[in-house]
């Protein structure tokens, strides 16, 4: 096993006791999770789509912040596959790679934690089976690959692991998941299974999650 899918398997003892879920609902879910980690971030959702070409597949489009940080974004993302697009990105740009990386990790991990938790019960307390796959898979990879490659000796493998904790005991405050939820059965319930701008911050306003993620910033400041 590699290094990631090590620490993308945190097995739950009862998970295979749980209830089966069409893939379109656990597909909500995971978007979702995107969508509140990515606000939580700073970034923002222009819209989300569950696909109905019987792929069974989904995607949410984010704007990330001024087209530099766009930039870094894209790059950091894609280092595995073409690292001289971050290698020609101006000096300036790249001192705020460990902070764009940090985002981007948890907005991309909080999917596979938000459709793990609706199996599993949002109150579930032990260990819970957290997979990653995809473009999600590929992208957080590039990101790992890139965090190691500038600080080998100080880049914890662990990390990984640690943000999926993170993420999941922040889901976990019942006025997040609340939220979750809400975000998730509006997308299941639109007749085009699909939300814009719009709809998606009216959902988490509706919900108290952008008071509470602007409170929580107001408090680290």
């Amino acid at each position: 096993m590699t290094i990631l899918k090590k620490l993308f398997s945190i097995l739950s003892s009862n998970y295979d006791q749980k209830a089966e879920f069409s893939q379109e609902e656990l597909n909500a879910y995971h978007e979702s999770g995107h969508i509140h980690l990515a606000y939580l971030s700073g970034f923002q959702c222009e819209n989300v789509t569950l696909l109905q070409d019987g792929s069974q597949n989904a995607f949410a489009k984010f704007h990330y912040g001024d087209k530099a940080i766009s930039s870094l974004i894209v790059a950091i993302t894609h280092f595995k596959e073409d690292p001289e697009m971050y290698y020609m990105l101006p000096y300036d740009l790249k001192l705020q790679t460990e902070l764009a990386a940090a985002k981007i990790t948890g907005t991309l991990l909080a999917g596979s934690v938000a459709e793990h938790l609706y199996k599993s019960g949002s109150d579930y307390v032990g260990e819970l089976k957290m997979e990653i796959s995809g473009p999600d898979l590929a992208r957080v990879s590039s990101v790992h690959e890139l965090l190691n490659s500038l600080d080998p000796q100080n880049h914890n493998l662990d990390y990984i692991a640690w943000e999926f904790k993170k993420i999941a005991g922040f889901f976990q405050q019942e006025m997040v998941w609340n939220s979750i939820d809400k975000l998730a059965k509006a997308i299941l319930s639109s007749t085009s299974k699909s939300l814009s701008q719009s709809q998606i911050e009216r959902s988490l306003h509706e919900s108290g999650y952008m008071n509470f993620i602007n409170h929580t910033e107001g408090n680290s400041a």
